[in-house]
């Protein structure tokens, strides 16, 4: 038999560990080495961005100058909205006083004289001379009879120098009811 010598003072290493520690130690330089090169192309990738980025940021003046000139579209914009309402509002009317003109011609005879013919909104001051106040009544009454007119009132007659009868009649026009 062979004598066994087992030597206490020394260390006995196993080749099995020592080959785990050498493939523990590659394997964590290749991952230190991936995350190395993936950091890189991360940091690249973001440089790059930021480049573009710079490139694209908005200069304050520019953005400002386009934004007063929208501001300032937008109050015209609202302007010409108002404007137009009017327009379509005077568009509305504007039959509705040829038709008061027209019934006013009709209430007016030859022997009376029309003066003055004022437009205030909706009242209508007329202002004329008339041989009697048979005349004037004969108006009155052809006014009373239009759908276009309301609160027709004789608002003064006086004789003028001529011994003519000077009448004012006021009234408000409307729409006439369809």
């Amino acid at each position: 038999m062979r004598d066994i010598k087992i030597n206490l003072l020394t260390k006995q290493t196993s080749e099995k560990l020592s080959w785990t520690v050498i493939i523990a130690i590659i394997i964590a330089v290749f991952l230190a080495l991936g995350m190395g090169i993936t950091y890189g192309i991360a940091l690249k990738d973001l440089q790059d961005q930021q480049a573009i980025g710079s490139d694209f940021k908005p200069d304050d003046t520019k953005l400002k100058t386009v934004q007063d000139a929208m501001q300032i579209e937008r109050i015209v914009k609202d302007k010409l909205a108002i404007k137009a309402k009017h327009v379509e509002g005077i568009t509305k009317q504007a039959p509705l006083l040829s038709q008061a003109f027209d019934e006013i011609e009709l209430a007016i005879t030859p022997e009376t004289k029309l003066i003055e013919l004022e437009i205030e909104d909706n009242i209508i001051i007329l202002k004329g001379l008339s041989k009697d106040h048979t005349v004037i009544a004969d108006i009155l009454s052809v006014l009373r009879q239009s759908d276009t007119f309301t609160s027709i009132k004789l608002v003064s007659i006086q004789k003028d120098i001529e011994e003519k009868e000077a009448f004012v009649i006021e009234t408000r026009w409307e729409a006439p009811p369809r």
